[in-house]
């Protein structure tokens, strides 16, 4: 009997032990944050696949990133942004001091093209492509990525949307002869295309008034000062 209860104390206090060893794992172990996967493509979706705070430490807020197109709950997918490069994303656990944080890649061009289609992220042109002060071009320019981009130039002046991407500018009074650029930023670069404001002209410079002089033709016969012969 006193055998039994031997045995029965010792197995009780195992199991005591394991639990107080469970209970003090638990509550030592630091708060933890990864995302998955940990390299995505521009404008491809992220998960959240861990985001542990300690019991005591209270409810897991959002977790927030620059890399983020928004804020993203534990366990949720969301989007990147269109941006490459590597970010950090970050929660807060109640009665933490420090946020809890995690890094993640974006790889790829800014720019993705749809499946089977060509060219790049960008385009912009102008016609004609020589035009005076206060004569007007038109202007084609997008990005497949930037639906609001507008082009702009230090030589054109009041563009006007004439279309789907197509804008009606005017050259600048002060547009200097010489070439120009017009251009438009995307996110991936900046895309421009050239023009020309064509100069006055040719030929010899006016002379001012009061200092014009008398040209005798090549050749022409000496008649002598006028007065008659002996």
């Amino acid at each position: 009997m006193k055998m039994r209860r031997i045995i029965l104390a010792g197995g009780l206090l195992a199991v005591a032990g394991s639990l107080v060893m469970a209970s003090t794992a638990s509550a030592t172990r630091p708060p933890e944050l990864k995302v998955s996967p940990a390299e995505v493509p521009v404008n491809g979706a992220i998960t959240i696949s861990t985001a542990y705070c300690p019991v005591d430490a209270g409810p897991i807020g959002p977790i927030t990133s620059p890399g983020f197109v928004a804020p993203i709950a534990a366990g949720q997918s969301g989007k990147v942004v269109a941006k490459p490069g590597t970010y950090t994303a970050s929660m807060r656990c109640h009665n933490w001091t420090q946020p809890v944080t995690t890094t993640f890649t974006v790889t790829g061009s800014e720019c993705q093209l749809a499946p089977g289609s060509t060219g790049s992220c960008g385009w912009i042109s102008v016609s004609p492509n020589s035009a005076k002060p206060g004569e007007q071009v038109d202007v084609e320019a997008g990005c497949r990525n930037n639906a609001k981009a507008k082009p702009v130039s230090a030589a054109l002046t009041n563009f006007v949307i004439a279309g789907t991407r197509h804008w009606r500018a005017t050259v600048a009074a002060n547009a200097k002869p010489g070439k120009h650029s017009v251009s438009v930023t995307c996110p991936e670069r900046t895309y421009s295309a050239g023009f020309t404001v064509p100069g006055s002209g040719g030929g010899p410079a006016p002379v001012p008034p009061g200092k014009q002089t008398a040209r005798i033709p090549s050749g022409a016969p000496e008649t002598g000062d006028g007065s008659l012969a002996l």
